[in-house]
């Protein structure tokens, strides 16, 4: 309870001292264009401003890629890889078998649609409405 009290009475001393008001003098308050104390009254003020929006765009984008036909077994090849120099573990060579291939030459071209995403942001004028205290004096230079 007495931290309650005291922040609030720290946050209005900020307020009114930021008006060069004294505490006693704190139901009139003062104007927000000129900062005198006076006679006020409670004005809507539009207030410019920017924002920042962001919009996800997707789209499809064609990529076309070529797909072979069959190919067909050429030969069985094989090599050994460990021989008597020693860099087998076990001490006797082994072999290494592999079959060469011919690829067609009937391949094909198609086309595949894949999903794309993109992000734009844009800055757009925006205005907000502000309610302040204003002077008479200060009222009629406002912008309508």
């Amino acid at each position: 309870m007495l931290r309650t009290s005291i922040l609030a009475i720290v946050i209005v001393g900020g307020i009114l001292g930021s008006c060069g008001v004294d505490l006693v003098l704190a139901a009139d308050g003062c104007c927000a264009q000129c900062g005198r104390h006076c006679d006020v009254a409670k004005v809507c003020r539009r207030v410019e401003s920017t924002k920042q929006i962001t919009v996800t765009c997707w789209g499809l984008q064609n990529e076309e890629f070529c797909l072979p036909g069959p190919s067909t077994p050429d030969c069985e090849c094989s090599e050994q890889v460990c021989d008597a120099d020693g860099c087998c573990l076990h001490g006797r060579p082994r072999s290494l078998f592999w079959i060469n291939w011919l690829p067609s030459d009937r391949a094909k071209i198609f086309t595949r649609r894949k999903l794309m995403k993109r992000t734009v942001t844009r800055t757009v004028p925006t205005c907000k409405w502000v309610v302040e205290d204003v002077c008479a004096g200060c009222r009629g230079a406002l912008p309508k």
